[in-house]
């Protein structure tokens, strides 16, 4: 079911921007801060401006992820640490056994 549905939105996005491509062939000038261009179809400015838009928002938003993936790595980290100081805690003999043991021998 997920499938079709993936495959019907892809068909969807695909149709789109066909239709933007066909729709948007007229000339125009894009002017930015350091240059322009001239005679740009306005499907590839308008393309290249929501291209740049993902990019710089996949950028911002990838600050918090890679944070947290830090701090899951710092946490898992510590985590195997205080399970070996447990292990090592369980690992040694009780002060009671100690002094049974020496009364005894």
């Amino acid at each position: 079911m997920r499938s079709w549905i993936s495959a019907l939105a892809a068909l969807v996005v695909s149709a789109f921007v066909v239709l933007a491509i066909v729709r948007n062939q007229a000339p125009a000038t894009v002017d930015w801060v350091f240059g322009s261009a001239q005679d740009v179809p306005l499907w590839r400015a308008l393309s290249a401006s929501a291209l740049l838009g993902a990019l710089v928002a996949a950028a911002i938003l990838s600050v918090p992820a890679l944070r947290l993936k830090l701090r899951l790595r710092r946490a898992e980290r510590r985590i195997s640490q205080l399970e070996r100081e447990v292990h090592g805690l369980r690992t040694l003999p009780l002060d009671e056994e100690i002094r049974d043991a020496s009364r005894e021998g």
